[in-house]
């Protein structure tokens, strides 16, 4: 049976997560106080015993100049002894057919792992474009601007950077304030941080996390700013040996 999750689900639910994605209880429960809604998360039932799960986080998607609701589909997990049952699948169908009812035009995802775009691929899901990774050797940074400025970034900065820099893009995710809010808020909690770069010549935000010596950023939206003077802006705060920048694929 699929049905949509209880406050009574949340043990269970959270036992799963940690079960398979290995996060921490700290980060999992984070998650559940402040991002978690049940009619937002599907769970397959089968004799009384919650076995699989999915999250469908509704999203503003724009193609082209088109927008359009849709769902960011997360957190997709069946326990280890069922796999291979088509729980996964069920859910997946589930929610389509929810997203048709009301009215809600597409679906989008980003597998955990290159195994899964098969995976989803066979279930109707195209992939539009693929991340590397830059890295940056402090060494390497050109000199820091004296007037440029590194500040914790408000949710309503990185909102709007973020629309700005994505607003000619095929597809575009579009989350909203307390979306925005939630990821900052987050990141702060474990440690991370989302920066609000500045120079003369434009602004631009940082979702980064340090991992001993290096910086790991996992967005990186600018305006009018090149990625180096960008990193040479966080260097001076920051002070890490080498930045690593998740960055969208070119070619």
């Amino acid at each position: 049976m699929i049905r949509f999750a209880a406050d009574e689900d949340h043990a269970v639910l959270k036992s799963l997560w940690k079960q398979i994605f290995g996060d921490s209880i700290e980060v999992i429960d984070y998650y559940f106080s402040h991002r978690h809604q049940n009619q937002n998360m599907l769970v397959y039932e089968a004799e009384g015993t919650i076995i699989g799960m999915l999250t469908m986080l509704p999203v503003e998607i724009s193609i082209g100049q088109e927008n359009y609701s849709g769902r960011y589909i997360y957190a997709v997990a069946t326990e280890q002894r069922h796999r291979g049952q088509g729980v996964s699948t069920k859910l997946l169908l589930y929610c389509h057919d929810f997203m048709r009812k009301n009215k809600e035009t597409a679906a989008v995802l980003a597998p955990a792992s290159d195994g899964l775009f098969t995976f989803y691929q066979k279930r109707g899901y195209e992939t539009v474009f693929f991340v590397e990774t830059q890295t940056l050797s402090a060494k390497d940074l050109p000199v820091m601007q004296d007037d440029a400025a590194c500040i914790s970034c408000s949710a309503q900065n990185f909102y709007r950077i973020r629309n700005t820099v994505f607003a000619d893009s095929i597809l575009f995710v579009r989350w909203g304030i307390d979306a925005l809010e939630y990821v900052i808020g987050g990141a702060k909690a474990f440690g991370d941080d989302v920066y609000y770069i500045r120079t003369n010549k434009g602004e631009g935000i940082a979702l980064c996390g340090r991992r001993g010596n290096t910086i790991f950023i996992r967005e990186l939206d600018l305006i009018g700013i090149d990625i180096p003077d960008a990193i040479a802006v966080l260097h001076g705060t920051l002070n890490a040996n080498e930045y690593s920048i998740l960055l969208p694929e070119i070619g």
